[in-house]
Parts: structure tokens; C-alpha cells; sequence
């Protein structure tokens, strides 16, 4: 909401003329404690608050309860996230954030992060009272963040924008997982969307852990991040040529980040008495592609794509199977092909593969020749996996993303 009135009834004896106001709810808790908070520091720089529901705010302005307002000298009003840069603006040692909403693409960011706390502004010190849910409000930041990535893509080297656009994707899907979830407080949501890789808003916000991790889980973990860390800044430069060096860098980035870095994570948020499991679960020892890519690989998405596409396909189970490859597929699309400008269709093409891969495995032909189990199911999981990888990670990506992207890092 951005609205543009001047009149100079606005700053009469029932509004000093001072720089301004800033709105807030009173009916939220978190809000009114907020500017409670602030009230002090916005005083001193000549900004006082005020209830939205004040008398002469509503009367004079219209304004609706849903989000604050700041006023400023000129009568001018700006609401949210606009309205929270504009008080930015005012302060002065905060000005940088003002600046930056009006780099293009932040400005969308802050809007939709704005808007993410607004919905969940009833759950600061206590439970949530909202219960309604709202599709609109679900799925907007899946579709706003990626849209503000874009707008970043001529601005940033590909390999930036690959990963901007990974960070809006998956901060989408962690907001549409978190709002099928009722009864977290503000800070557990907030730890779930920024702090932990799982698709499990439910399990992450209310279960607790089985057990807390034992010493020598912590120090696997650790052995991977530092073993990933060594591939990516030490082997790669060895590696015989260009290509050698990009998938030792991508072996080392996977192991480091996915199976250390995120293990890690799992294994302080069960300390702590969360139930977050790991959301890799030694894949190496998959016996056959559906315990691969169901249960041992990157399970954060398994248990989104349970939610939002199993279930609802679960009478049609192998137009489910498909359309979880073909998902995969497309994201993928996304964040390698649109980046590297080229490898049009490769990604996708390999999880269509893996997709029949299952099926046969699960036909009576593939349970026959035991593609689903012991050493034939392990073979054929490998075979089928890592073989075709270089259709997932295509040559373009390679060479558009993946290098530049370890020359910026001085890993060769």
C-alpha cells in the first residue's frame, strides 16, 4: 500500500508537525512491542508513534489494521515494507537499507519478507491465533522471490544469480510448508525458515528429537564438511583439465555443504530437541534408484514433493511417480539451464530417466532380476544414477557457471 496525500490539516494540533509518524497495529502484541521498543529511538529523531486504530489516523487516512504506516512531513504516506524503508531513510545509520530497497529486486524481497511477518505477527510470544490459511498467501513467495531473482540476472556473474535464485526458490517452498502449520512461536518459524534445510514444518516446529546425536556423529559430519572443503579448495586445482576440476569441485561442494554442513545442523538442532533428522542419509548404500531418491538422498525434498504431489496423486500412483521426475526435472531447468544459457531439456531428460528407471525396478521384470535389492539393485542404482550425470550437470553449466564460479572463489 503506497498512498500520496498532502494536506496541511494533516499536521494540526491533534498531529504535531513533527517528521513524521509511524503506524502500528495495537491489536498485535508483537507490534505494539515493537514500536514500544523503537518509540524512544524514533522520538529523538523527531518520528513519534501511533495506533492505527487512533481515531484521526483511520478517519483522515482509511488505513486498515494489516500493515504499519509511516507518515512523513509532507503528509505523504507509505505502507510495509515501503514504509519500514522510509523510517530507514529517517534515521540515518539505517539509511543503507533504504538504499538498498531501491536496488532493483530487493525492493520485491523485502515485500515479500515484510509480508511473511505480517501473516505470522500474532505468533511473537505465543501461539499462533491466525487459522485461516490463505492459498494467495501461501504461494506468493514461491512465485515473488524467484521473480525478484530475476531481476538481478544481468546485474550479478551467473554463478551469483545460480545461487540467488536457489535461495529464492527454496525460502518459497520452506514458507508454503511452514504455513500448512498452526501453533509455532514466531521464533521456531523463523529458526525453521532460515536455519534448517528439511521440507517438515510439522515434524521440525512439534516433534522432538528421538535421541541426541553421539560424539562420533558429530565428528562424521565434521570430517565430511572438512574432506568437502578440501575437494573443492585443494584437489580441484589438480585436476588434469578444466572439466576434472569442475566435477571434483562439484563432489567437493556437494559433500561439504549437503552431507557436512547440513548433517551438522541436524545434528545441533536434535541437541537442542528438535526432530531433524538428516536430510541425507548415506546414499552411497542405496540398493536400488527408489531408495535412492525417496529415502537417502536430499530428503528435504522427498518430503515436499509427498506433500504437494504424492498425496494429491496418490489414486494414480505412476502419474505421481512421473510427475515428481518431471517436477525435478523443471526446477533443475531452472537453476542450471536458465543460468548457464544453454543444456535446454538435458536436466530434465535425466529425471524422466530416473523416472522409468523406478518403475522398471518396480515392475515384475525388475523385481525378477532384483534391480530393488542387494548388489544387482545397488549396480543398477549406480548405473543409472551416476552415469547419465553429465546430462544433469551439462556441459554449459560447466563452463558458464561452475568455472567461473571457482576462479571467483580462487579454488583453481
Amino acid at each position: 500500500m503506497t498512498v500520496h496525500t498532502r494536506s496541511a490539516w494533516f499536521f494540526s494540533e491533534a498531529a504535531p508537525a513533527l517528521r513524521g509518524w509511524v503506524c502500528y497495529d495495537a491489536e498485535c502484541a508483537f507490534c505494539s512491542a515493537t514500536a514500544k521498543r523503537f518509540a524512544s529511538l524514533l522520538a529523538a529523531r523527531g518520528i513519534k508513534t501511533t495506533p492505527l486504530q487512533t481515531g484521526w489516523v483511520r478517519a483522515r487516512l482509511g488505513l486498515r489494521p494489516d500493515e504499519m504506516a509511516f507518515i512523513d512531513s509532507d503528509g505523504r504516506t507509505f505502507g510495509g515494507a515501503e514504509a519500514v524503508a522510509r523510517v530507514c531513510r529517517e534515521i540515518g545509520w539505517t539509511w543503507p537499507v533504504w538504499a538498498a530497497s531501491r536496488v532493483p529486486g530487493v525492493g520485491a524481497l523485502m515485500r515479500a519478507g515484510y509480508r511473511g511477518v505480517a501473516a505470522h505477527r500474532h505468533c511473537a510470544g505465543g501461539e499462533c491465533r491466525i487459522e485461516k490459511r490463505s492459498s494467495t498467501v501461501t504461494w506468493a513467495p514461491l512465485i515473488a522471490l524467484p521473480s525478484a531473482a530475476f531481476a538481478l540476472r544481468e546485474i550479478l556473474p551467473a554463478w551469483a544469480w545460480m545461487w540467488a535464485l536457489c535461495a529464492a526458490i527454496f525460502v518459497g517452498c520452506k514458507w508454503a510448508t511452514l504455513r500448512n502449520v498452526s501453533g509455532a512461536k514466531l521464533g521456531s518459524s523463523l529458526a525453521y525458515l532460515f536455519a534448517w534445510p528439511g521440507m517438515d514444518a510439522k515434524r521440525f516446529l512439534h516433534g522432538r528429537a528421538k535421541s541426541a546425536p553421539r560424539t562420533t556423529e558429530w565428528a562424521a559430519a565434521e570430517i565430511k564438511l572438512v574432506l568437502g572443503a578440501a575437494l573443492f579448495f585443494g584437489v580441484a586445482r589438480f585436476g588434469p583439465n578444466d572439466l576434472a576440476a569442475a566435477w571434483i569441485a562439484m563432489a567437493g561442494l556437494v559433500l561439504a555443504l549437503h552431507c557436512g554442513a547440513f548433517h551438522l545442523a541436524s545434528c545441533a538442532w536434535r541437541a537442542a530437541g528438535r526432530d531433524a533428522d538428516p536430510v541425507m542419509d548415506a546414499p552411497l548404500l542405496a540398493t536400488s534408484p527408489a531408495e535412492f531418491w525417496s529415502g537417502r538422498w536430499n530428503r528435504g525434498f522427498s518430503d515436499l514433493v509427498r506433500d504437494l504431489v504424492l498425496r494429491p496423486l496418490r489414486r494414480a500412483p505412476r502419474l505421481a511417480l512421473f510427475a515428481v521426475f518431471a517436477l525435478s526435472g523443471l526446477v533443475h531447468e531452472l537453476v542450471i539451464s536458465v543460468p548457464a544459457r544453454g543444456g535446454w531439456g538435458l536436466p530434465t531428460a535425466y529425471f524422466v530417466l530416473q523416472g522409468a528407471a523406478v518403475a522398471l525396478e518396480r515392475s515384475r521384470i525388475g523385481k525378477r532380476l532384483g534391480l530393488d535389492r542387494g548388489l544387482t539393485g545397488r549396480l543398477f542404482a549406480w548405473a543409472v544414477i551416476a552415469g547419465p550425470a553429465f546430462f544433469l550437470f551439462h556441459p554449459p553449466f560447466v563452463r558458464e557457471v561452475v568455472l567461473p564460479m571457482l576462479r571467483a572463489a580462487g579454488a583453481i
